[in-house]
């Protein structure tokens, strides 16, 4: 039995070419040409199907008529450490957007393997966010869930993407409900340290840091939005599964004086499943997340 594969004699092929001819197939069309191989060996008749689903999980699909087709995924590293000048206090928008130009980024590349797949659908997807010590302001976000197949494609879904466990998903496509898409909302706030918060961090006393309190609400309240107005442009009537995770990383920059200033960057994400009811293809205006506050153990959930 063949373990690993060996080289063709010769020497084989030159891998930095490889590479960069990779890095253009991916510029080109959305993936690496890795990833392409991939789909195609799963598309040959007779090929086993691949699953990031328990034995319950697949017992289930049986059981509702939806086919596994493979195991999807979606990759990009973003360079995320440029802020800027910090005048005050406030949004930083440009890293607000990386952070979610990153994370659609990686969900759309999955849904792009799926798509070639055949798919009509992506279950179990989940998404990570990792940062690693050799890549310093490098961060990795991974999109991976398992693609399916209906018995018939549904009217008006190009393709759905469920976060949500399958005996929930079972709940609601029973009532005639779907989840179309992940709906994301974020927001990067910095805040500059002023006397209050000096001085409430210097003191004995136990006692609220009003001003960081402020910032998470209006972090949040600019999150939640934005996953609402995300939720909409997907067509959907609310969303369900609502995720949140919450990063504060304390800084040092320069004051107006030249002299050093204590700060923090908080990073404030919302996620959740998309919901539109399977016989309509328009939403509304009255989106109501629901708030999953169970510890699910996935890191960002995210």
């Amino acid at each position: 039995m063949r373990i690993f594969g060996h080289r063709p004699q010769g020497g084989g092929e030159d891998p930095v070419a490889a590479g960069l001819a990779s890095v253009a197939a991916m510029e080109q069309d959305g993936l690496p040409l890795g990833a392409k191989a991939r789909i195609e060996a799963a598309l040959t008749p007779g090929a086993p199907f691949t699953s990031t689903l328990s034995v319950s999980d697949l017992l289930l699909l049986e059981r509702l008529g939806i086919e596994p087709v493979g195991q999807v995924m979606g990759s990009a590293f973003y360079h995320l450490g440029l802020m800027g000048m910090l005048m005050g206090s406030g949004e930083l928008t440009s890293l607000t957007r990386a952070s979610y130009d990153a994370r659609s980024l990686a969900i759309e590349r999955m849904r792009d393997e799926a798509e070639r797949l055949g798919a009509h659908g992506v279950v179990a997807m989940h998404l990570v966010r990792r940062a690693h010590e050799w890549s310093g302001d490098l961060v990795e976000f991974t999109a991976m869930g398992t693609a399916v197949r209906l018995r018939q494609r549904i009217p008006g879904v190009d393709l759905f993407m469920a976060g949500m466990d399958l005996p929930s998903l079972a709940k609601l496509m029973a009532r005639g409900q779907l989840p179309v898409g992940v709906a994301i909302g974020l927001c990067v706030y910095a805040f500059l340290g002023n006397w209050r918060t000096t001085w409430a961090a210097m003191s004995l006393n136990n006692q609220e840091m009003t001003d960081l309190t402020e910032m998470v609400y209006r972090a949040r309240g600019y999150a939640m939005q934005r996953m609402r107005s995300d939720a909409r442009e997907l067509g959907a009537a609310g969303i369900a599964g609502c995720r949140v995770d919450l990063g504060v990383t304390e800084i040092e920059t320069q004051n107006s004086m030249g002299g050093e200033q204590s700060g923090w960057v908080l990073e404030f994400v919302a996620l959740g499943d998309a919901l539109r009811p399977i016989d309509s293809t328009g939403g509304d205006d009255g989106i109501r997340p629901g708030l999953d506050l169970g510890d699910h153990g996935k890191g960002e959930g995210q």
